[in-house]
């Protein structure tokens, strides 16, 4: 029975060609729609462009006069190429050159791509959570506008080696042309200034050194920044203080909701209590009211009316005026038991209310402080990447100061760059939307998501798909088959 179940290849064949054209105006109009909407995004998300410049390094030339005749000299090509391309690629991605640019720049790069792309009500909701995060401690704002506007330009940039050449091609990418022309300009400039300020300078390793320095001492400032804003929201240690913080947000929820069923109970209770005759409510809530002096009276009042009241029936008629001032007399007596119980019950619908404020006092504080901790938490964050950031600075410039004194005499030969192609920006050609690309992908990738949803879909279906699965099941040879028409 299982082999008669099998399919074979052609089969399946077979079936899934009945299944897509079953189902083909899904599977053209899907990806066709796909691709258009995917176009259309093309012409509405703004370009970025790319601009770049390529710097061509020459091999050194040592100058042989300065030489003595008993000096020998072993060259390896190769390897001193190898090490002078690298400290200039160094040289590119340097800090303090990016620093050196955002100096130099009329105009602050714009944050980027998705800041352009994000609606203005979204970016001021995001700049005021900034400016709020900001309040604890700060850094000499023109320091931080270089820094900050250095790492922009740091992360629009990229520099590398072409490969099976000497030729370094710096390229960066950015959403105005104008202002991605004047960027790469400057930051040929700059490059070519802090290449001579570097290895021309007798005082190179002072300069690095100082660069070193910087960069320690900004370490420091971040350092105490964030030791200034943890001592600012009275931390000591913050990840215990949040636990806590959670433990009693859980224990004010569970007690807010007893609280809210007492409260709700003691409403019922006095709702219940304002229909009842004002004969029944002496059996009201006994266990609680026996407990205090004043119901302990009423009762005890109540009870001796009722005596006097069985006496004087015995006595006389019911119409009898003893007897109707026997009834008033227990009627008021009544009356002021369930006035007493009504006062009873707002009091502890009061205090429960009273209860009620305070622990939504309580939650709202400590909610509060919830939220300070979070947001000391993301400020941290960012503060210690920011920290790490500027240690992985310090720690490059202290290595590359001791290469230098150990390299000295090399640095006296260093070799010629050239900027052999100028900065070039494509107004006509944008890097980004590549239009081609995405409209394939977007159909391509519909397209089989839509075949994979009607292959599923099919093999969902109980039901005969070619004539052989029919003989198999009834064992009786299929001598016409008819299509499945739907009726327009």
């Amino acid at each position: 029975m299982i082999e008669q179940d099998k399919k074979t290849f052609s089969e399946w064949i077979r079936i899934l060609l009945t299944a897509f054209f079953a189902r083909l105006r899904y599977i053209i109009i899907i990806p066709v729609v796909t691709g258009i909407i995917a176009l259309a995004a093309c012409y509405l998300l703004p370009p970025i462009y790319e601009g770049n410049f390529s710097i061509l390094v020459k091999a050194p030339e040592i100058d042989k006069t300065a030489l003595t005749d008993d000096t020998s000299i072993v060259m390896r090509p190769g390897l001193i190429m190898e090490n002078i391309i690298t400290d200039e690629i160094y040289l590119l991605q340097s800090q303090t050159l990016y620093q050196n640019i955002a100096e130099t720049l009329d105009d602050i790069p714009d944050s980027g791509y998705l800041k352009k792309i994000t609606p203005d009500f979204i970016l001021k909701f995001f700049e005021l959570i900034g400016q709020s995060m900001d309040k604890a401690g700060s850094i000499d704002n023109s320091v931080q506008d270089i820094e900050n506007t250095g790492l922009k330009i740091a992360g629009i940039s990229s520099v590398e080696r072409l490969i099976g050449s000497d030729l370094i091609e710096v390229t960066i990418r950015h959403h105005d042309p104008d202002q991605l022309r004047s960027i790469l300009k400057k930051y040929a400039s700059a490059y070519m200034n802090f290449r001579e300020t570097i290895w021309f300078n007798r005082n190179a390793v002072k300069l690095l050194e100082n660069q070193k320095n910087i960069y320690f001492e900004s370490w420091q400032k971040r350092q105490h920044k964030l030791i200034d804003f943890k001592n600012s929201l009275n931390l000591i240690d913050p990840v215990q203080e949040r636990i806590n913080l959670q433990d009693k947000l859980i224990n004010s929820d569970i007690k807010i909701i007893d609280v809210n069923k007492s409260l709700t109970e003691f409403k019922k209770q006095l709702n219940y209590l304002k229909r009842l005759p004002a004969s029944e409510t002496i059996t009201f809530l006994p266990e609680k009211t026996d407990m205090d002096n004043m119901f302990r009276e009423i009762k005890m009042r109540i009870g001796l009316a009722k005596v006097e009241h069985s006496q004087l029936l015995q006595k006389f008629q019911n119409e009898a005026y003893e007897i109707k001032k026997s009834n008033y007399r227990l009627n008021l007596l009544y009356k002021e038991y369930k006035k007493l119980l009504e006062s009873y019950l707002l009091k502890k619908i009061s205090a429960t209310e009273i209860q009620l404020q305070s622990l939504k006092k309580i939650i709202k504080d400590n909610k509060s402080r919830f939220v300070e901790l979070k947001r000391y938490e993301q400020h941290a964050a960012v503060l210690k990447e920011d920290i790490d950031s500027v240690w992985q600075q310090y720690i490059t410039h202290r290595n590359k100061t001791h290469e230098i004194k150990m390299q000295n005499d090399l640095r006296k030969v260093t070799a010629n760059v050239k900027i052999v192609s100028p900065p070039l920006v494509n107004k006509m050609k944008p890097f980004w939307p590549n239009i081609p690309v995405v409209v394939s992908l977007s159909v391509l990738l519909s397209f089989m998501a839509v075949s994979f949803i009607v292959v599923i879909i099919h093999i969902q279906v109980d039901s005969f798909c070619l004539p052989e699965e029919v003989s198999k099941e009834l064992k009786l040879p299929v001598l016409e088959s008819f299509p499945f028409v739907k009726k327009a």
